[in-house]
């Protein structure tokens, strides 16, 4: 296991009797901390250690949001460029692991033969991945990451701020937030919305549970079980995701390795599929088999509509 997952960083919980100016640089210096933590083992390319920045980062970013009223405008427009710029960075690293596993769980199921197909896939999945850990790494080793680092680490906040503690304040700066979950919930409201609303409702509802998470003191129990609500809520919008995700994973692997669409050509003859795949007749009859019973197809004609319908072919 990686240094940085054998211990993991602190996070911060508000009192409610802080001041203002005292929690967010706090919550700023607690954000940062955790990144940083987790940055040596990213730079090796640990893939935990890559999903643990990239979980920072969006942490760090919920807690720019939740002090929004309180930092300077202009310093708070350049956390969140910079952050997002950061996030996508570590997240071009992270989708490919995701997207590899993905794959790694489709073929799982597949005979071994069809399995092997998938090879060069990985392999070129890997190479994406190599490519864009690199660039992350060289993202790191810039004077952009260091200026960034160095305006969290010393947080520009306005002068005018509330005369009031955390505690009697916590309601205007989470209430924000909670607009935004209400309106991006509407918009899957419709029966056909699309994945990406999902996802929409999905990173906005984990805004609000990281911006929860860190006022737990102000509510008690209450807040507790809004965290547990939340929790539950993540999870319930992850399954239209997911099953983006496994139809992106079925098109990669429909494009990348044409070998295992040939078994759904409904003009080839079982002879012209094997002498295409280098194998026997024999074995491109009980593949065949085994992918409509898959399908739940009688028949291959059947299974290519099946499969147009499910993303596998085009």
């Amino acid at each position: 296991m990686a240094a940085s997952l054998s211990i993991r960083p602190p996070r911060v919980v508000i009192a409610p009797d802080w001041s203002i100016a005292d929690a967010a640089g706090l919550a700023l210096a607690t954000g940062l901390a955790a990144v940083k933590h987790y940055e040596s083992d990213a730079v090796s390319g640990e893939i935990e250690s890559v999903h643990q920045m990239r979980v920072s980062v969006r942490r760090l970013r919920a807690t720019i949001r939740l002090f929004a009223t309180v930092i300077h405008g202009s310093r708070r427009r350049v956390y969140e460029r910079e952050l997002k710029w950061l996030g996508q960075a570590a997240g071009a690293v992270r989708d490919c692991d995701v997207m590899a596993e993905l794959i790694r769980d489709c073929g799982a199921s597949l005979d071994p033969t069809l399995a092997e197909a998938l090879t060069p896939v990985i392999d070129t999945l890997a190479a994406h991945r190599n490519a864009e850990h690199s660039r992350f790494v060289g993202d790191l080793r810039t004077k952009r990451y260091a200026a960034i680092c160095a305006r969290l680490a010393d947080p520009l906040l306005r002068r005018a701020l509330p005369a009031t503690d955390v505690g009697c304040y916590a309601p205007a700066m989470i209430a924000p937030i909670s607009r935004k979950v209400r309106k991006a919930g509407k918009r899957i409201a419709a029966a056909d919305a699309p994945p990406p609303f999902f996802h929409c409702l999905r990173v906005r509802v984990k805004r609000l549970r990281y911006g929860v998470e860190m006022l737990t003191e102000m509510g008690g129990k209450r807040s507790r079980k809004a965290l547990t609500r939340l929790g539950q809520t993540r999870c319930d919008l992850s399954l239209p995701v997911i099953n983006s995700a496994f139809e992106q994973a079925a098109d990669v692997m429909a494009t990348l390795a044409p070998d295992v669409t040939m078994y759904f050509n409904a003009a080839a003859t079982h002879r012209e599929i094997a002498d295409k795949l280098f194998v026997s007749e024999s074995t491109v009859k009980t593949h065949s088999s085994r992918l409509f019973d898959k399908l739940n197809a009688k028949r291959r004609t059947q299974a290519v509509q099946i499969g147009k319908e499910l993303g596998l072919l085009p």
